[in-house]
């Protein structure tokens, strides 16, 4: 979910398309209701990824500290802004979840292809600061988080079929760890300094 978060009386809010400015909390989605029917749901577990500034952090920790399948992933901590680029056509954040469910982005995936929500965190706090010094002012900083650890082993996507087998990848992550540029040049040795 992409969209403008706000906190009221202690409660988080998603606002809709129509959401009335003067009833902003009775026009907008409650996080709590939306996490308390995603809990409903039949699914063995859910994700839910957030780029929606302005939520209270204490509420999401504890409506996902003690759930039984559910995770969320949000693209700022409370106090920060989720930086958009011309150049990205979203916002920063929302740009490498795209990259990393759509399989562009290797280093996010397990060496099994599996993309879960604790290595999409894992890739989004390594690459976040990276793209936002890359399209942005020096100093601008952005915080992604995820709430649900007990949960962070669920599987978003499997993307095997996109990336091939990790063990035959010419320059995997570990292999291109090890790799080392040598060079030789001939010349005489009076010539030397």
């Amino acid at each position: 979910i992409a969209g403008r978060g706000f906190t009221q009386d202690d409660g988080g809010f998603v606002a809709a398309w129509d959401t009335l400015p003067d009833d902003r909390t009775d026009t907008a989605i409650a996080v709590a209701d939306l996490v308390a029917a995603l809990t409903a749901t039949k699914a063995a577990q859910f994700a839910l990824l957030l780029d929606a500034p302005d939520l209270a952090a204490d509420e999401l920790d504890r409506l996902f500290a003690d759930s039984p399948k559910g995770v969320c992933l949000t693209a700022t901590d409370a106090d920060d802004e989720s930086h958009a680029a011309a150049g990205l056509k979203a916002t920063a954040w929302t740009a490498l979840v795209v990259d990393a469910l759509s399989g562009r982005a290797g280093k996010a995936v397990g060496r099994d292809g599996a993309l879960t929500a604790a290595s999409l965190q894992a890739f989004l706090a390594d690459e976040l600061p990276r793209l936002l010094r890359k399209h942005f002012e020096p100093g601008t900083t952005q915080t992604p988080r995820l709430f649900g650890e007990q949960n962070a082993a669920t599987a978003l996507a499997d993307l095997s079929p996109l990336l091939g087998p990790a063990d035959g990848a010419l320059l995997g992550p570990d292999r291109l760890r090890r790799v080392a540029f040598r060079t030789e040049s001939t010349g005489r040795v009076k010539d030397l300094t």
